[in-house]
This record gives C-alpha cells, sequence and structure tokens, in this order.
C-alpha cells in the first residue's frame, strides 16, 4: 500500500481547498477523508470516523482486480463497496479485459506480449484458475507489479451476494465510440486535450507510442491522399473547399477556395476559442516546411491542403474553450488589466473586510465604468467621422438606428444551426408534425367528460330575452 501517495492527495486537497477559501464566488466543496487501507483485507467501516456513512458512489478505477488474487479478498472488497453505499446507490469500477488478455497471450510465441511501452508476461500458457491468475504488469516509468485476472462472471456472482446488480458494462474503446459522437464529448476531448496529434506537429517531438500502434491514422492519411488525387479536394477546413487552377503562362498558379454551405456544420453553441497566438505561431513555424516541392498540379493540392492541415491542428492545440452564454464585450488590454486589479482588491476585502480596500475598490469601480463609456463615446465617434453623406453611409447609419427591425431567429436542429434550403425545410415539416400530433400525455377520459359537459350545456340552453322586450316592460 502506498502511504506516499495517499499523502499526496490529502496535500493536494488542502492546496485546493485554501484556494477555494480565497475565491470571491464560491461553491460548494466537498469534505474528504483520507486512509490508508488494504480494502481487500480490513473492513472500511472500522476505520471511519463515522462508521454509519454510506455515499451515493463508489468509484475505483484500475485498482479492483486487485481483490482476485483469493476469493476471500474479493468478497471482501465487495462487501465494503455494499456496506459503504446507499440503497440505490452506484458502483463504478474499471479493470483489464481478461478475454482480451487471453487473446492476446494465445497469439503470441511466448509467455509475454506487449511493446516498449507496456508488457504483460505470465508464468506460463496453461488455463488460469478463477483467482489467483497473476500475471506482471510493466508501464513504462509507472507500473511494474503482479496483477490478476478478473473472471466476470465468476464477478457478477459474488456481487449478487452483496445484493450488488449489473445495470451496464462496456469496453473502454466502445464506449469512447459511442461518446465522442455527440457535441458534449467533443467537447470534453478538446478541453482534455485527451487526444494526440499525429504526426506530431513540433519537429522535436515524439510519439507517445509505437510506429506499429499507429497503423489507423497512418491508414486514414494515406486514403486522404488518394483521395486528393482523385479529387483536388482540400479537407483541413471542413466546410472549405480548395482548388488550385492551371491556367497561367507563369508558374504561380492561383487557387480558388469555395465555401460549401449545404455541408456546414455549426460548432457547439456558447463555446468559444481562445487561441494562445505566441504558441500557435511557434507551432507553425516548426510544423510547417518552408519551400515544399511542387513538381506538378497535385503537389500543389497536397501543399495547400497539408498548410490547411497544420493551421487547423495547431489552432486545435493551443486554443482553450469555454462556455459563454452572453454577448462578447472587446475591451482595451489596460482596462482588462485595471477590471483584473480591482477583483483581486475585491477578493482581498471578502477576506478582511479592511476598510481602506472597499474604498479603493469604490474608485476603481468609478474609474473603470468611466473608461468604459469613454470607450464607447470613442468607439461612435470614430463611426460618426467614418460617416458621410456622399457615399450614403450616414443615410444608412442613421437608418439602421430609426428603424430598429426585429430579427428573425435562426433555425436550429439538433446539430447546431441549420443554414441549407432542404434541412430548413426538414425542421419545418417535423414542427407541423407536433404542432398537429396529439400532446403527450393523452388523456382520452378527460376530453371525452369535457366533450359530453360541453354538449349537455348546448342541448340545455335557454333562449335569452332581447333587450328591446325589456325597454317595453
Amino acid at each position: 500500500i502506498a502511504a506516499l501517495s495517499v499523502e499526496q492527495c490529502q496535500q493536494r486537497y488542502v492546496e485546493m481547498k485554501e484556494r477555494h477559501r480565497r475565491q470571491r464566488e464560491r461553491g460548494r466543496c466537498f469534505e474528504a477523508e483520507f486512509i490508508t487501507a488494504d480494502c481487500t483485507k480490513e473492513r472500511l467501516k472500522d476505520v471511519y470516523k463515522d462508521s454509519d456513512i454510506q455515499f451515493n458512489i463508489v468509484s475505483c478505477q484500475f485498482a479492483f482486480h486487485y481483490c482476485f488474487e483469493s476469493i476471500t479478498q474479493a468478497r471482501i472488497m465487495l462487501r465494503n463497496i455494499s456496506e459503504c453505499l446507499k440503497p440505490g446507490g452506484f458502483f463504478i469500477g474499471t479493470v483489464p479485459d481478461a478475454y482480451d488478455i487471453m487473446r492476446r497471450l494465445e497469439e503470441a510465441s511466448d509467455c509475454s506480449f506487449g511493446n516498449d511501452v507496456f508488457s504483460v508476461t505470465f508464468p506460463s500458457k496453461e488455463q488460469p484458475s478463477l483467482f489467483g491468475a497473476k500475471y506482471d504488469f510493466h508501464l513504462e516509468g509507472v507500473v511494474d507489479c503482479p496483477e490478476f485476472l478478473v473472471y466476470f462472471p465468476a464477478l457478477l456472482k459474488l456481487a449478487e451476494e452483496v445484493d450488488l446488480e449489473l445495470l451496464y458494462c462496456k469496453r473502454f474503446e466502445d464506449y469512447y465510440e459511442d461518446k465522442c459522437k455527440n457535441q458534449e464529448g467533443q467537447f470534453l476531448l478538446t478541453k482534455m486535450q485527451a487526444l494526440e496529434t499525429y504526426p506530431p506537429l513540433l519537429k522535436n517531438q515524439k510519439s507517445v507510442g509505437s510506429n506499429d500502434d499507429y497503423h489507423s491514422a497512418q491508414q486514414k492519411i494515406k486514403d486522404l491522399k488518394e483521395q486528393q488525387e482523385e479529387e483536388p479536394i482540400h479537407v483541413g477546413l471542413h466546410t472549405m473547399t480548395a482548388t488550385s487552377i492551371s491556367k497561367l503562362t507563369s508558374d504561380h498558379n492561383p487557387v480558388n477556395f469555395d465555401i460549401n454551405l449545404n455541408n456546414f456544420t455549426s460548432p457547439p453553441l456558447s463555446i468559444f476559442a481562445f487561441p494562445n497566438w505566441q504558441k500557435f505561431q511557434t507551432i507553425l513555424s516548426e510544423s510547417i516546411p518552408r519551400n515544399p516541392t511542387i513538381s506538378n498540379k497535385n503537389d500543389i493540392d497536397l501543399a495547400v491542403t497539408n498548410f490547411n492541415n497544420r493551421i487547423q491542428d495547431a489552432l486545435h492545440a493551443t486554443s482553450t474553450y469555454k462556455a459563454i452564454h452572453h454577448p462578447i464585450t472587446i475591451i482595451p488590454h489596460q482596462l482588462r488589466e485595471k477590471v483584473k486589479h480591482k477583483n483581486r482588491f475585491r477578493k482581498e476585502w471578502q477576506q478582511t473586510k479592511y476598510p481602506l480596500l472597499k474604498t479603493q475598490i469604490n474608485k476603481l469601480q468609478r474609474e473603470i465604468r468611466s473608461a468604459i463609456n469613454n470607450y464607447k463615446n470613442s468607439t461612435w465617434n470614430k463611426i460618426l467621422e467614418q460617416a458621410s453623406p456622399k457615399d450614403n453611409s450616414l443615410y444608412s447609419l442613421i437608418k439602421s438606428k430609426e428603424n430598429k427591425l426585429s430579427q428573425i431567429p435562426q433555425i436550429r436542429c439538433p446539430q447546431g444551426l441549420a443554414y441549407d434550403a432542404k434541412t430548413k425545410a426538414s425542421i419545418f415539416v417535423r414542427s407541423l408534425e407536433d404542432s398537429f400530433s396529439n400532446t403527450d400525455p393523452f388523456d382520452a377520459d378527460f376530453i371525452e367528460k369535457v366533450d359530453s359537459r360541453t354538449n349537455r350545456f348546448l342541448a340545455n340552453e335557454v333562449d335569452t330575452i332581447p333587450p328591446s322586450h325589456l325597454l317595453e316592460k
């Protein structure tokens, strides 16, 4: 048991709580208890401060398989999980795929398989037992210890003994394929920078795996090159095609860029990218070849495609993504620094309540408000200076301010904004179908009761007395 790792985790938690304490807008900060124990041999309820504590979620990532050293340890581990869960709670665990490991062992020439990064070694190729099926796992610079296979049907049987029921089970690659198809999964992958760029952007940057691990990426690049040879279509910018036109007598061919709106897919709504332009320039300077070899028309297409691909890859690698649900206001850098300075003062005042800090904050607030008004006025004055009655720009400016036309909202679909006519027509058809369909839930008894009372009222309607009759009396 690595007690040092638990101590380091506790230290990171203490630092996180200190950062949370200094924040101006504090959310809820969870409480944590750090215990060094072997969950496969000890009962956790005996070492908690509160022995009756229970949780909604219990998580064990890449460690559960150690309990399959013996059936006793597996039972203790599952009992700890069950006792710590509230009724209706969830246990989330990750274990190596024993079936895939055994398949690779059978395909190997000896009792070991792997590459330069990892290796798995078994004592023999004999049929492993249900418990205690040990193998040595080595991960370069990270892990070098014995581990155990998990026979999943045996795990399910033991879980039933402690009232645990299987709700979801999927291999990681299948789970990844499902989740990366939606916008939330794609945004999370980009935010975490979980994907590797192949080939590497920088010249001195090495790939994580060996060359054999990138067979699918190499095949994809090969297919794209073959497609570009057949049709000179640019694939770096996803909504643009680039075509070189060889109709000039000189060696400079113009390149025509066409935007195809029918194939346009909008980015996730309210998510903005903020590139680091210094890193962007560094990556471009090291990744784009200065003078590519060009001898024919296909080389020009390939060079243009590679240039655009490198630009897009550099943008993704150097950008941070934020969800912003309000219009972005562009203000000068000096004013932004003053706002940051004011926010730091406000955090200090919230912690100390020092009166002079409050005075300084109010002074900065007035200066910032005045600076923003001056900036808006100067921007408006520049617009007025450029407006002229000669080119009708002054007339257009006045008309735009007087006639504030209501903006027609853009049509949206599950994939984002709809641009082509076919998609808009499909959305309109679905809207009409929804408008003329029964509202869910549909209560036929209630509708029948309303119709019955309405018909009864109309059948027993009493003739009203005309106003003229009342006047005569």
